[in-house]
């Protein structure tokens, strides 16, 4: 009897025993077999279990045949009875309840989908049927299809008793496409903007209406109500933490082929920062005191909560950590993080306070300092093609530095902006970086990893206008990260590696083919870059080879040139460099008008100029279309003719400086910014030609010298037409202000798309040093535009007038230049 209760005890409750059941152990072979309920079913329910006559009996086969039954078959297991039978034997009684069911579904009307992918949309995979749940089956197809933009889609459901099959009949309809989307209750943020400049509520959504002759998205309804999610995050970045949004409308056009959606946002108040302090994530204090951490963080009391500042200020927090020593991390993932910097606790976030009556919040940045660390070994990992010396001169920190991260990150951009890096699934950009603790406390691993895929292949399209040369197409095929030295590996496979990328990459260096043909000047050339010819790393020698063949058409004559010339560099750290080395040109001034000045008519023909170029240069500027700070100096000096050839001989010093001075932020947080040019060219004819070559005089007037004028407008003129000289200077002071910017979702600096100028140019050109001849002087407005869809594109829109000129020179109060050479 002991026995028996102990089974009882084991029994799952869903499978009732009586008292004469048995222990396992004791049981033998199934004698019997009861089925009670199981109908005209009855030989098909035996066919499909386990315990079946003959066999020993075992608890498992019992679970397996009642989760089996109900499963597959959709016969209930209401009761089972086990039996100890006198000859040793064991009988099995089961109470069934068999559902009405299909034993198989069929789709008819599917063009869209096959059956397999409709049988995975509702959960299906070969098992019966039972009638009661086609209900809910024709419902989880039917949002099954909506969420693929089938709008319209109808379903019904027919059942051959006879041979147990359910029939589905589908008329899919046609996918509907989001015509237009309207948005209520929007006042912080306006519901589009154009030309993608600025930040608008519809820019936080992947769905998308139609415009012109471009088609909207098609209507997905997981598609839409994800995006109302992003809406509400988008909103909350922003510091409107109440946001809400909800699909308020659809208006169905009279085909049903498009939809206009109208959709409701509450906005709520948007909450200000009511205090800022700091904590350690540990034990003990922190090193540095609020009122020393408030010094370098951007986030202030009385400010509106911006998610994106959290991000500016640890990054802030990490450099001033990093350049004590203080590693942070990069990515942690199973490691014993606390001897890193960090901030945010687990999830990288401040402890926020939100009071909702005042809509005020309380910001606490939870930091942990973790210790000061060295580097110990730099890695490098992931580069198939791409050789570690070329990755390791981007990286600034050797072993043995303190284990910056600001530097670090420094080095990640350098890598990141080479475009040679990508993941090999998604595409996208790929260098990532991390601190790795070693077996000794207090020193790092520098770990970068990176996707080298080997397509670092560009072929581009582009071109421009501007006022002083004309239009232009542009077609450039870049190689950037090529290798003269990694030859295919056999020429048989020549083409097919160099397609795939296998072949001439690696080394760094750049291969770029252009051509670029224009109505008033044309440009082809090929040019060769190896940036570290003895692999100095940082402090490294360069080479550059640049083949050329130009066009210039101008109302006097035509002027052609062809030529290379040779640049060796010496680069002494990120800023600084020499340059030297020989060139090598043919000149052609062609077909001379009539009227041309004498100096040209006397230089028609050809002559050839060889010689030696030597230059130095220092730069800090970032940001070429608005920049900020930062200063460039770049002397270059010509000596052509005389030991190297030709049949020309003078020497030319052309001399550049740049400086920006940051004024001050407006309310916005845009900067002013007092920028100023300067240049100055000086050339001298030493050999017997007694003068410099018409082509090689120096010019004023136009974009990128004097404004106001037009090009080659200053200056002594013979029969209307300028004489340019042998010395000319020019400068430019400018205040560059912001005109439109826009907030950028994850950034707090706003996206500056439009920049103004107020400027004034200045400069004079003659025959010598001494004699610059009479000092010319324009002012005006300028304005420069980021197009953000065509950022190749920069246009630059400039309306100056003379204020000092002479009789002769020639005006131009527009001037514009879109695209570059």
């Amino acid at each position: 009897m002991l026995s028996a209760f102990l089974l009882l005890a084991i029994t799952p409750a869903n499978l009732p025993a009586t008292a004469d059941c048995f222990q396992e152990q004791a049981v033998d072979t199934i004698e019997e077999v009861v089925l009670n309920g199981a109908g005209d079913r009855e030989q098909e329910i035996r066919m499909a279990m386990r315990i079946r006559v003959g066999r020993r009996f075992l608890f498992e086969d019992l679970r397996r045949d009642q989760s089996f039954l109900w499963q597959r078959m959709r016969v209930r297991v209401n009761d089972t009875r086990t039996f100890l039978l006198p000859s040793g034997g064991v009988r099995v009684e089961f109470d069934v309840t068999v559902l009405p069911s299909v034993k198989r579904v069929v789709f008819v009307g599917n063009d869209e989908y096959e059956r397999s992918e409709l049988l995975a949309a509702i959960n299906l995979s070969g098992q019966v049927v039972d009638q009661g749940r086609i209900p809910v089956l024709l419902q989880e197809l039917e949002d099954f299809y909506h969420d693929e933009a089938f709008r319209h889609v109808s379903l019904e459901a027919k059942i051959d008793e006879e041979i147990g099959q359910l029939s589905i009949l589908i008329n899919e309809g046609a996918k509907v496409r989001i015509d237009e989307i309207k948005f209520t209750g929007n006042s912080a943020f306006p519901s589009s903007s154009a030309l993608g400049m600025g930040t608008s509520v519809s820019s936080a959504m992947t769905a998308g209406d139609g415009v012109l002759f471009f088609p909207g998205s098609h209507y997905k309804r997981g598609l839409i109500d994800q995006d109302l999610i992003a809406i509400e995050a988008f909103y909350r970045d922003f510091g409107y933490l109440d946001a809400r949004a909800w699909l308020e409308e659809e208006s169905y056009s009279e085909d049903g082929d498009n939809v206009a959606l109208n959709i409701g946002i509450y906005e709520g108040p948007q909450y200000i920062v009511r205090s800022v302090s700091f904590r350690s994530t540990g034990d003990g204090d922190l090193q540095f005191s609020d009122d020393e951490l408030m010094e370098i963080i951007t986030l202030r009391a009385g400010q509106t909560y911006e998610a994106a500042r959290f991000a500016v200020d640890e990054s802030l927090l990490r450099k001033h950590y990093g350049r004590m020593g203080h590693p942070a991390i990069a990515r942690a993932i199973g490691e014993n993080t606390s001897s890193f910097f960090s901030m945010g606790g687990r999830d990288r976030k401040p402890q926020i306070v939100v009071d909702e009556e005042s809509s005020e919040i309380d910001i606490v940045y939870l930091i942990q300092e973790g210790r000061p660390m060295r580097v110990r070994d730099v890695l490098v990992t992931g580069n198939v093609h791409t050789r570690d010396r070329v990755i390791r001169r981007e990286i600034s920190l050797e072993p043995g530095d303190l284990a910056d991260g600001y530097e670090a990150t420094r080095s990640w951009r350098r890598l990141q902006g080479k475009s040679w890096f990508r993941d090999e699934m998604s595409g996208h950009p790929y260098v990532d970086w991390r601190f790795i603790e070693t077996e000794r406390p207090d020193w790092v691993d520098l770990r970068f990893d990176v996707g080298d895929m080997a397509t670092t292949g560009q072929f581009l399209f582009g071109g421009g206008i501007n006022t002083n040369t004309g239009p232009f197409l542009s077609v450039t095929l870049n190689k950037s990260n090529f290798d003269m030295f990694n030859l295919p590996s056999s020429w048989g496979n020549a083409f097919s590696e160099i397609i795939d990328g296998t072949a001439f990459v690696g080394g760094g260096q750049n291969l770029s083919l252009r051509a670029a043909p224009g109505t008033e000047y044309s440009t082809y050339s090929l040019s060769f870059t190896e940036p570290d010819l003895l692999n100095d790393h940082i402090n490294r020698l360069s080479f550059n080879f640049n083949g050329f063949n130009t066009m210039l058409r101008l109302l006097t004559h035509d002027e052609r040139r062809t030529g290379g010339r040779i640049r060796f560099g010496r680069h002494f750290g990120r800023d600084f460099s020499l340059t030297f080395g020989p060139e090598s040109q043919l000149v052609s001034v062609i077909d001379p008008s009539s009227n041309a000045p004498s100096m040209v008519i006397a230089d028609e023909g050809q002559f050839s100029m060889s010689g030696f170029h030597v230059g130095a240069s220092y730069n800090t500027i970032a940001d070429a279309f608005s920049p900020v700070d930062g200063a460039r100096i770049a002397l270059n000096h010509r000596m052509i003719g005389g030991v190297f050839g030709g049949d020309m001989e003078f020497g030319s010093t052309d001399l550049r400086l740049e400086k920006h001075f940051p004024l001050f932020n407006d309310s916005r947080g845009r900067p002013w910014v007092f920028g100023a040019h300067g240049r100055l060219r000086i050339a001298n004819e030493s050999g017997s030609y007694g003068r410099m070559p018409y082509s090689e005089r120096f010019f004023l007037g136009g974009q990128g010298t004097l404004r106001g004028f037009s090009y080659r407008g200053v200056g002594d003129r013979e029969n209307g037409f300028a004489l340019g000289g042998e010395a000319a200077w020019n400068s430019s002071l400018e205040l560059r202000f912001p005109v439109v910017s826009t907030k950028v979702r994850g950034a707090v600096d706003e996206m500056e798309y439009v920049r103004g100028a107020l400027w004034v140019d200045m400069g004079g050109v003659g025959e010598s040093i001494d004699n610059f001849g009479a000092t010319r002087i324009s002012a005006g407005v300028g304005v420069r535009v980021r197009i953000p869809f065509m950022p190749q594109l920069p246009l630059a829109l400039d309306f100056g007038w003379p204020v000092q000129s002479l009789d002769g020179d020639q005006e131009e109060v527009f001037a514009f230049q879109m695209g570059k050479f």
